[in-house]
């Protein structure tokens, strides 16, 4: 991802990347220093409205990046904690995606679709107690957020609403899909 500074930003499974068109930032998860990223396998970055990377793992959640804070507040780790009822459900992030009203949707392995809003730092299972894995997120023209699911299927959310819907005929993932004749 490119951010709006210039800078490419790299996931890789051995931390983040940030190339300056000369040299390379690596940022790394270290549990003894709580100024790095929450995990080392990247799964995706995004660039916020307001110039705040948002970076998400496999392996620690997902972090949040703002350039113009203080060093010390410059990361702030979102990571699942058994006895904190409002952190992120899981650590495993697949893939996220911005909406039209500045939510950021979560694809994870674990917790399907989980839906974050970065103002209040809460949490929204798109499907409460769901414990499926979700691979991707995207959203059409129309604003709905669609997201394919591990073993088949896919779902559709409205934003608004967070009305779910699912089509039972990509249940069976090794089944003929059915709009192809």
């Amino acid at each position: 991802m490119q951010d709006r500074q210039g800078f490419t930003w790299i996931g890789t499974d051995d931390g983040l990347n940030r190339y300056d068109g000369q040299r390379f930032e690596i940022f790394r998860h270290s549990p003894d220093n709580i100024l790095s990223i929450s995990g080392n396998i990247i799964t995706d970055v995004l660039e916020d409205s307001s110039g705040v990377i948002w970076i998400s793992s496999a392996d620690g959640g997902i972090t949040r990046f703002d350039h113009k804070a203080r060093p010390s507040e410059r990361f702030r780790l979102y990571r699942h904690s058994p006895t904190d009822t409002s952190s992120i459900p899981v650590n495993t992030v697949n893939a996220m995606l911005f909406d039209r009203r500045g939510y950021l949707w979560l694809a994870t392995s674990g917790a399907s679709l989980v839906r974050f809003d970065t103002r209040t730092a809460e949490f929204l299972p798109a499907e409460p107690g769901s414990k499926r894995t979700c691979t991707d997120v995207c959203m059409d023209g129309k604003g709905m957020i669609w997201s394919g699911r591990q073993g088949g299927s896919y779902m559709i959310i409205d934003p608004v609403t967070l009305r779910v819907t699912n089509d039972d005929r990509y249940l069976n993932p090794y089944r003929k899909l059915p709009h192809v004749t």
